[in-house]
This record gives C-alpha cells, sequence and structure tokens, in this order.
C-alpha cells in the first residue's frame, strides 16, 4: 500500500486498514501522536531543546526577552538597574526528558459510552501506540476493561486491531476496574469516554474522547482531551467510518504455514477442483493439506487466527472463514481472491452465538465456494451469502457442489446428490433416481437398508452411486443392476470424501485417512495423524 510521505511512520499499522480508510485516518493518526508524545516532554536540563516553557530570570543573553532589549536601548540605567538586581527576564527553556523504555499497555473502554466516533478515536490512538511500542522494542499489549483482569493481549497490528474489533459491551465500565489491570510495570495508557473519566480524576495517560460537530448523516468531529490538553479532530466521511467500525475495513493478516510434530486429522474432505485433501488438526485454529499426487505426498500444517469454522482449497490457495473473539473474518494462505480478505461479520448478525460456532466446529469442516465475489458458506442447517461490502444473506439452498469454473458452483433449492459427469440423484424413498442432465427422465438406484447416500460418480460406464452405513462403517458402491460393499475398508470412522472431478475417495479412520482410487481400488495416499 502507497502511503503519503507523512504517513510513513505509522506504516505498518496502517498497513492492516483498507488503504481508503489508512488515508482518511492519517490526519487523526498524526495530531495524536503529536499529543501523545508532548506528554514525554519535561523541564529537565538536558537532552535536546524542546521550545520554550515560560519566563524565568536567569539565563543567557541570547534567551533575553526583546521587551528587555527595547528598555537596554529606550532607557539603559534602568535596564543595567534590572540587570544588576537579577529582574531582567528570560525564555525558560524546555529539554525533552529521556523516554521511558518501558513496555507499552492500553486499556481499551468498550462500554455504550464510547460508540461511534469515540471507537474511531481508539483506532487512530492504537495505530499510534503501536508504533510507540515498536520503537521500544516491544509488542503494544491490549487488554479490554470488562474482561478478566491480567488477560492481556499482543501480537503484530492485526490482532491487536482486531481484538479492539471485536471488544464491546452493554455495561459501563467500573473504575476500579482499572486498578487490578495495574501492576506489570509497563507505561499504561488508559482510552476512554466522560463517563469513566470523571471517576478518575487526576490519572496521566488518560485519552478522554466524545463526539464534537454533527452533520445529517452522523458526527463529523471528536473532541480529545490528554492531561491538560485539548484538540478536535475531524472525522472520516460516514461511508468509510462505518466500515472502520463493522470491521469490513481491516484486513487480516496473511495465515503462514508452519512445519509441526505431530497432531491428529479430523473431517477430511476434497473441496474444489485440485486434488488436494483438506482436514481439520489437533486444535480448531488448524489445517492440515495434503496434495494427493506424485510421488510420496508431504502434508502441509497451516495455523489461522482464531477457531475455523469453515474452509477450502480454491486453486492453490486455502481459504478459511475463521472465528476471531465476535466476528467471522477471512483468512487467505496464498495469492488474494477477489476482495475476501476484507470480509468480516459480526457473529449476533448471522443469528448465532459464539458457542454456536464453536460447537458447530468441533462437529465438522464446512467447505465454501466462491460465487460473485461472495462466500457461500453452510452454517448447521442454513447457507448463508457472506459478501465484503453487503449484510449476510440467507439462501434457500438445500445442495451445493463445485463447479468446473472457480467462480460458478453447482446449487439447487431441492435435496440433491450432484455427481461427476454432471450426474445428479434425487432421492426417492429406497431408491435414488439418477439423471444424465438436470432434468429428463430418471434412472432408479436402490439405496440399501440403513445407509446414507452421499455421492455420485461412473464407474465402469454405469452411473454409481456411493452409500455410507454408519452402523458398521462399510461403504457401497450402487449401480443399478448391483450393489458391492467397497473390499479392504471397514470401521469407517465418518462419511467418506469424494473428489468433486476425480474418482478419488477420502476414507477416515481412527488415526488416518485413507485416499483410495476407485477406478482399481488402489490406495492413493495416507494422512496418518502422526505426520
Amino acid at each position: 500500500m502507497q502511503l503519503p510521505p507523512g504517513l510513513q511512520p505509522w506504516g505498518e499499522a496502517l498497513a492492516v486498514l483498507d488503504p481508503e480508510l489508512a488515508i482518511a485516518l492519517g490526519p487523526l493518526v498524526r495530531q495524536l501522536d503529536q499529543l501523545i508524545t508532548r506528554q514525554d516532554v519535561g523541564a529537565g536540563t538536558h537532552g535536546p531543546l524542546d521550545g520554550y516553557d515560560g519566563i524565568t530570570r536567569h539565563g543567557s543573553p541570547a534567551r533575553l526577552l526583546v521587551s528587555e532589549w527595547a528598555l537596554a536601548d529606550v532607557v539603559p540605567d534602568e535596564f543595567l538597574r534590572r540587570a544588576a538586581n537579577a529582574e531582567l527576564l528570560y525564555l525558560d527553556p524546555a529539554y525533552q526528558q529521556d523516554r521511558q523504555r518501558a513496555a507499552v499497555a492500553v486499556l481499551i473502554d468498550s462500554g455504550p459510552d464510547q460508540l461511534g466516533a469515540g471507537r474511531l478515536v481508539q483506532l487512530a490512538a492504537l495505530i499510534v501506540l503501536l508504533r510507540r511500542a515498536a520503537s521500544r522494542g516491544h509488542e503494544l499489549s491490549i487488554g479490554v476493561l470488562g474482561d478478566e483482569p491480567g488477560s492481556w493481549q499482543g501480537g503484530e497490528p492485526t490482532v491487536v486491531l482486531a481484538q479492539w474489533l471485536t471488544a464491546r459491551r452493554a455495561d459501563d465500565t467500573d473504575p476500579a476496574e482499572i486498578e487490578q489491570w495495574e501492576g506489570g510495570g509497563e507505561e499504561l495508557w488508559v482510552l476512554a469516554g466522560p463517563r469513566l473519566a470523571k471517576q478518575l480524576p487526576g490519572r496521566s495517560r488518560l485519552l478522554v474522547s466524545r463526539e464534537a460537530a454533527w452533520a445529517d448523516d452522523g458526527p463529523t468531529a471528536a473532541e480529545v482531551r490528554l492531561g491538560g490538553d485539548r484538540i478536535e479532530l475531524a472525522l472520516p466521511r460516514h461511508d468509510l467510518a462505518v466500515r472502520a467500525l463493522r470491521g469490513a475495513a481491516l484486513r487480516p493478516g496473511p495465515a503462514v504455514a508452519t512445519a509441526r510434530d505431530g497432531g491428529g486429522v479430523r473431517f477430511a474432505a476434497f473441496t474444489g477442483s485440485p486434488r488436494r485433501l483438506l482436514a481439520r488438526g489437533n486444535n480448531l485454529n488448524e489445517l492440515v493439506a495434503l496434495t494427493v499426487e506424485g510421488q510420496a505426498p508431504k502434508p502441509r500444517h497451516y495455523r489461522l487466527g482464531g477457531t475455523v469454522v469453515a474452509a477450502a482449497i480454491f486453486s492453490k490457495r486455502v481459504v478459511a472463514l475463521v472465528l476471531i473473539r465476535q466476528s467471522l473474518q477471512v483468512e487467505v494462505i496464498g495469492k488474494a481472491l477477489g476482495r475476501l480478505d476484507r470480509l468480516s461479520v459480526q457473529v449476533s448478525e448471522l443469528r448465532l452465538t459464539v458457542a454456536d460456532l464453536h460447537d458447530l466446529a468441533a462437529r465438522d469442516l464446512p467447505p465454501l465456494y466462491f460465487s460473485a465475489g461472495a462466500l457461500l458458506c453452510r452454517l448447521g442447517d442454513r447457507w448463508l451469502r457472506l459478501h465484503p461490502t453487503e449484510p449476510p444473506e440467507e439462501l434457500p439452498l438445500l445442495a451445493v457442489a463445485a463447479g468446473h469454473k472457480l467462480d460458478e458452483p453447482r446449487t439447487s433449492t431441492e435435496p440433491l446428490i450432484f455427481g461427476q459427469d454432471h450426474l445428479v440423484a434425487r432421492d426417492d424413498g429406497d431408491a435414488c433416481l439418477i439423471f444424465p442432465t438436470e432434468d429428463g427422465s430418471g434412472t432408479p438406484i436402490h439405496v440399501p437398508h440403513g445407509a446414507e447416500p452421499f455421492a455420485l460418480l461412473t464407474l465402469e460406464g454405469a452411473p454409481t452411486l456411493l452409500c455410507f452405513t454408519q452402523a458398521n462403517g462399510t461403504i457401497q458402491l450402487c449401480t443399478p443392476t448391483d450393489d458391492r460393499t467397497l473390499p479392504n475398508f471397514s470401521g469407517v470412522l465418518r462419511t467418506p470424501s469424494l473428489h468433486p472431478f476425480a474418482p478419488l475417495l477420502a476414507i477416515e479412520f481412527e488415526h488416518r485417512v485413507d485416499v483410495v482410487n476407485l477406478t482399481d481400488n488402489t490406495l492413493v495416499a495416507t494422512l496418518r495423524g502422526d505426520e
């Protein structure tokens, strides 16, 4: 991102934001930085000169007031008398005190008193404090009043700003909480509203903000006080402010692939056209990917910034919908895909709770589908459309599958099974009707008792329905004329996953996932939990 030269010092933190918002916040950041830096200035006797701090009766001729030189010119005897009695007036120099090298921490008042303009000031102040901490060789520690005292979090600007974004409280903050957060020896700043500030008289490093001017579409300026200083800041225009407060302008950093020893694999699935298998790792923030081709395929382990709610492989990218505190955000491993890196949705907008999403994540790894710049995602029994700049939308879909093109998934409002080679299956009681296209007459295939159909493909020239029986962990291959059990594979843990276009079936057992080529019933690859 290209920033104006005047904003380059805060470039690392501003790079987390949408470029348009980063530039719009520039004036706030620069003025707040000057306001905060002034707290470092004192009337010491050494260090760089930092202007003047009043008038004194002692000093060098170079700092003598101009009025005194005028007195020397007009009434020289009076000038000499004043000089002899030390009554002449001089400018008193101010020097910068030696800056503390302590770590920097910030406490956020996230109550209703800081909604709107106050939170925009907090965002700009955090950018200033991120740079302040980095200049001292530390990470900024952030705490949210209302959380468990002492539960500091820190890290890269993406992590800090993501925590700030999801920090919202419905109740006013208790000022007694601040004392419970203190005591670590850090330089502690408090970002608060007027209501909390009135209960903290005389506190240093208390930055107080409130709305100061309004237009038809909302506040246009904010008043900020720190110590005895007061400034008024012009706010970004309304649409940028709304995007910032909703998180749409906060760009998650890319997830990083990390080598790791050990770990389990669960909910393995083929999610797109690449011959790559995607699975959950040991923890809810871990993914494991395995390329199923070539000699000795090696798994890749990824650790993301929060609980992975859904994920898919799009071409060479791994795309994950990640829960970070109270919002769902997108993380992309690999090349950016459209504007998905700007997508952020509050959990409350989905009519779900954080507990609901953790529960879903523990039971499944739903796939994602890319469609017209948006993500299609199944959460529970609902399909949602999530777009970077539009509200989430619930869709009346009952079936979705990968298409031949990345941004053209196959969708249906009927409970169909999308198969390979343009096959489609429709449940008809004890049988499934198979269609070579999505219309026309159907060919029935019997479904074994107790089994559930889950995939459809062509084997040996005949449409073949794959069915799974949970009771004994077996897989049946059913055709219009007969059915047989897939040999050498029993005790299967959960419903297998068929590749959308290749005859590759991922079969999950207790501690491994086998990938089988159904054309000749050969084992292609194995992903083990201890790899």
